[in-house]
C-alpha cells in the first residue's frame, strides 16, 4: 500500500506500509529518497552504482538554479539538473548514451528507480534539442548547453529509437518517477512523455 504525503517545502514523500511497521521516505534535495533521519551520505547508491563526477582538471560552469526544484519540464527536477550540471557538462554525449542505455535496458519485471528515469528523460529532451525540436517554453540556456554537442549526437546511429524506447521505459510500469507523477497529476506528465516521444519520432 503507498500513501503519498507533502513534507516540508511542498515535496512529495511516500509512505510504505508494511503491516505495523510505517516507513516514510522523503526527497532530499538532490532528489534521491531518503529514509527519514538519514542523510545523503548514507543513502544507498542508486542503480548499485555512485552518480558519475565531473572530471578532474575541468572546469564545469554550473548555472544558478532554485534549490528544491520539482515541476513537469525535464529540467525542472534535481536529479536532472544535477545530471546535466555534472554528467552531462562533462562528458557530453557519453552521458546522454549512458542515461538512455540504463532506462531502456531496465526490464518490465525490474523496478526503474527515479534518479534512473528522471535522467533518462532530460537525456531524450537533450537529443530532441539537437534534432531542433525542444519543448514549448524551453530556455535559451537550455538549448545553449546543447548546442556544442549537435553534431556529435546527431551522428550517433539509432540514437532517437534509443531514447524512444528509453522514454516507452519510463512511462511504463515499474518506473518511480511515473508511479509518483500518475498519484498526482497524471494526465499533465503523460501528455509531457507523449509530446516528448512525439518530438523525438518526428526528427528530422
Amino acid at each position: 500500500m503507498h500513501l503519498l504525503r507533502l513534507l516540508p517545502g511542498g515535496l512529495p514523500g511516500r509512505c510504505h506500509r508494511r503491516g505495523p511497521e510505517l516507513r516514510i521516505r522523503h526527497r532530499n534535495a538532490r532528489g534521491a529518497f531518503l529514509r527519514q533521519g538519514q542523510t545523503s551520505r548514507q543513502r544507498r547508491p542508486l542503480g548499485g552504482r555512485d552518480r558519475p563526477q565531473p572530471r578532474t582538471g575541468r572546469a564545469v560552469q554550473v548555472r544558478k538554479r532554485t534549490v528544491g526544484a520539482w515541476g513537469l519540464g525535464a529540467f525542472e527536477d534535481d536529479a536532472a539538473l544535477d545530471w546535466r550540471d555534472e554528467s552531462f557538462a562533462s562528458t557530453g554525449v557519453q552521458a546522454v548514451i549512458i542515461a538512455l542505455q540504463a532506462a531502456s535496458k531496465t526490464s518490465p519485471d525490474d523496478y526503474l528507480e527515479y534518479v534512473a528515469g528522471v535522467e533518462a528523460r532530460a537525456a531524450a529532451e537533450v537529443v530532441a534539442i539537437a534534432f531542433g525540436k525542444p519543448a514549448s517554453g524551453t530556455s535559451h540556456d537550455d538549448i545553449n548547453d546543447v548546442k556544442p554537442h549537435v553534431a556529435e549526437i546527431r551522428a550517433i546511429a539509432g540514437i532517437r529509437p534509443l531514447a524512444l524506447k528509453a522514454m516507452n521505459r519510463v512511462s511504463a510500469d515499474n518506473s518511480e518517477i511515473a508511479e509518483l507523477w500518475r498519484e498526482n497529476g497524471p494526465v499533465e506528465f503523460d501528455q509531457a512523455i507523449a509530446d516528448l516521444i512525439n518530438r523525438l519520432g518526428g526528427a528530422e
